[in-house]
């Protein structure tokens, strides 16, 4: 059951494990940073931006990654959505997003904090939506790095999938993010607008 995003703007969908995959990611930093002498220090961090996404997904066995390109015509959109395979909640049965939901959330905290010793505690901003036919867990923070690195504004979406007991995680990655209150409810309505396959649509494919 793949998902399927509608993305604003200009976007391409990066094949995942390419065997030129790096110089395939310098063009991309080359479209967004342009071709000027002056732009190559932003060019080379872009490119190592995008690659660490490429390989931060091929690690995961990710089933996909779009890299943004332009927002509009004036505006770029150097971010990264990774898309990765669903899990089964093993604690529950039930297969309503908010049976789903509530099993899996103090399941996806313990595992991050306990292992360290700490408290299994939800983070300040994270947040719980309810949309039709699914919840959505979205953990929004900014990951500050070291100058010259820039920060980056770190999204991960966990939403439960249609008809069992399974989430899937959807990531976003966007460095040098401002905005990013605006570009957080930009993102929330990507996800929120996402689609899995209709059971009947599935079936007919199938068939096919």
């Amino acid at each position: 059951m793949s998902l399927t995003l509608t993305l604003p703007g200009r976007w391409l969908v990066f094949p995942l494990g390419a065997d030129d995959a790096s110089a395939r990611l310098k063009r991309v930093a080359r479209e967004l940073a342009g071709t000027h002498d002056r732009q190559a220090p932003m060019r080379a961090r872009l490119h190592q931006q995008l690659l660490a996404a490429h390989e931060q997904a091929v690690a995961g066995s990710a089933e996909q990654l779009h890299l943004g390109l332009m927002l509009t015509d004036e505006v770029p959109m150097p971010a990264a959505i990774t898309v990765y395979p669903s899990i089964a909640v093993a604690t529950t049965q039930e297969t309503t997003p908010a049976s789903v939901m509530d099993a899996f959330v103090p399941l996806l905290l313990r595992s991050e904090h306990e292992p360290a010793g700490g408290s299994a505690q939800a983070g300040r901003d994270d947040r719980v939506f309810t949309r039709p036919g699914r919840s959505v867990l979205r953990r929004a923070r900014v990951v500050f790095a070291e100058p010259p690195q820039p920060d980056v504004l770190s999204i991960d979406y966990w939403q439960t999938v249609p008809g069992g007991n399974h989430v899937q995680l959807v990531h976003v990655s966007m460095a040098d993010a401002v905005a990013t209150e605006l570009l957080t409810t930009l993102f929330d309505e990507i996800v929120f607008a996402s689609r899995y396959p209709e059971p009947g649509a599935l079936a007919q494919q199938l068939r096919g």
